[in-house]
């Protein structure tokens, strides 16, 4: 009989507890992020706070976030964490990686910035031009990854001419790093481990594959790919849906068939089945929503032909990541 009331209450201590953390992070952030009232004012409207506070922890880095571009999610932290710890790579033996939807650079910039340097190169794969901004961005906050030009990719690898003209002014940082033009090896230098933000669109898998060609075999391929179906888009918290990039979040875009969230681990698996990307023993790890893991292990089965798979869980006992080892 008390059951309903108790969790009722629950629920308020828990609010108002919530309410108070929140507070109380505004009220750190001090001008860096605006006068409180304004900041009280956005959050109320529903604003996420990471977008107020404009960075998100993720391991060990605090990512930059800026509104539309997805903001980093604890489960992805978790995984990406654990792929980190799964591969060990050196200068003598190191890795490509090959990030696709790479938003933020959350992921790639967590891998980079925990393992040796000089054992890295990583490209990240976005077709927003906002979020390509923003991973610059925060890899130039970070002095252990060097960023490199989009303006210096080579000419037959020139990258979506929208984006060619138009300049990836970084945010103003006290953290000083090197910018460069792909190196000859098109690997991480000596000291530091290279991020590659590109424009491309993994939906587009030819084209993309050339794009691909001087860095490919990938050792690793991770993604978060958009995977809400639409009938849960619309349900979606209004946090959510009314300040991040609906592109970023919906798994079947406007005018695909509708394929309950599962339009890009298609497209991803095609690009694999191409051969000559994901590298002899190379990792594809793909994040993927509630219920959707199975379906996906079954697409990277039948389709990039793949059979070795294993379902990673998050903290919260879901399974969150389909990982896959290209052994035969």
């Amino acid at each position: 009989m008390e059951t309903v009331p108790r969790t009722a209450r629950q629920k308020k201590v828990k609010a108002r507890e919530s309410a108070r953390l929140e507070l109380k992070w505004l009220m750190q952030a001090g001008r860096s992020a605006g006068p409180l009232s304004t900041m009280l004012r956005r959050r109320i409207r529903g604003e996420p706070l990471q977008y107020i506070l404009g960075t998100q922890p993720f391991g060990h880095l605090n990512i930059i976030t800026r509104r539309p571009v997805l903001i980093p999610r604890p489960e992805t932290e978790y995984w990406t964490l654990r792929l980190a710890q799964s591969i060990t790579p050196s200068p003598q033996k190191p890795v490509h990686v090959l990030d696709l939807c790479t938003g933020s650079g959350c992921i790639p910039l967590l891998l980079c910035s925990t393992w040796t340097p000089g054992s890295t190169t990583a490209v990240g794969i976005d077709t927003s031009l906002e979020a390509l901004r923003l991973a610059r961005d925060n890899t130039l906050a970070y002095a252990s990854v060097v960023p490199l030009e989009l303006s210096h990719t080579p000419s037959h690898l020139a990258p979506h001419p929208n984006l060619a003209h138009t300049p990836l002014a970084a945010t103003p940082s006290t953290t000083t790093t090197t910018t460069t033009t792909v190196p000859p090896t098109n690997t991480a230098t000596p000291t530091k481990n290279v991020f590659v933000p590109m424009h491309a669109d993994v939906r587009d898998t030819n084209t993309l594959s050339k794009l691909l060609s001087i860095w490919r075999p990938f050792d690793v391929i991770t993604a978060n790919p958009p995977y809400i179906p639409r009938e849960q888009y619309d349900k979606l918290d209004r946090s959510v849906k009314d300040f991040e990039d609906q592109m970023a979040l919906l798994g079947d875009p406007p005018g695909s068939p509708d394929r309950d969230g599962l339009t890009f681990y298609l497209d991803i698996a095609r690009l694999v089945a191409q051969g000559h990307v994901l590298a002899k023993d190379g990792w594809l790890v793909l994040e993927v929503g509630d219920g959707q893991a199975r379906a996906v292990e079954k697409i990277v089965h039948s389709v990039a032909r793949i059979k070795h798979t294993v379902i990673w869980t998050d903290p919260w006992g879901c399974e969150r990541v389909v990982v896959a080892r290209n052994l035969d």
